[in-house]
């Protein structure tokens, strides 16, 4: 499994405009990333200029830390590589990078919640279908609502296992 360790978006009719985020499983940096399209969109700038660049190891380099160790050289010819994602309706590519990784983080955790503690596993294997599907309605849908629908699904989550959490924690203290 290779891990992510920044999006670039690169837009390219005119001088390139590169992005960077650090890619964590968090909400907010989601959230960060459909604000940064949403806010080219409100440009006029197509989604099919935009190219989504995921590295998270370069060839040569033993122990990539990131985009920093990376010569200009070097960060010119990312967008021929395969680490890149166009942004357009349909893409595989983007629907792996998104949802691809919450799949298999939220499979895991389900299954640790349920062998080490028997509880609070069920909701992460709803999250992790619910992802699944959208990642394969996600061929179909464009860029920013597929990072929308990804928002929602991690939102929603986080709101249905803070209260799960907590009513647990609640029934262990009275017992």
């Amino acid at each position: 499994m290779i891990s992510c360790s920044a999006l670039v978006l690169v837009y390219q009719p005119h001088p390139p405009i590169v992005l960077v985020t650090p890619l964590k499983e968090k909400e907010a940096s989601q959230l960060q990333v459909i604000q940064i399209l949403a806010r080219l969109a409100e440009l006029g700038v197509p989604a099919q200029s935009i190219t989504l660049i995921c590295i998270g190891e370069h060839p040569g380099i033993a122990r990539f830390g990131g985009l920093g160790e990376l010569t200009a050289e070097q960060l010119r010819e990312l967008p021929a590589t395969n680490a890149c994602a166009r942004l357009s309706t349909g893409s595989a590519t983007l629907a792996l990078l998104l949802f691809g990784g919450c799949i298999l983080y939220l499979g895991f955790q389900a299954w640790f919640y349920r062998v080490a503690t028997r509880h609070a596993w069920g909701r992460r294997v709803i999250a992790c279908l619910a992802c699944a599907g959208a990642g394969v309605t996600a061929l179909w849908l464009p860029p920013l609502v597929s990072l929308a629908l990804l928002d929602i699904i991690l939102i929603t989550l986080a709101v249905v296992l803070s209260r799960v959490h907590q009513r647990l924690d609640n029934e262990l203290r009275a017992t």
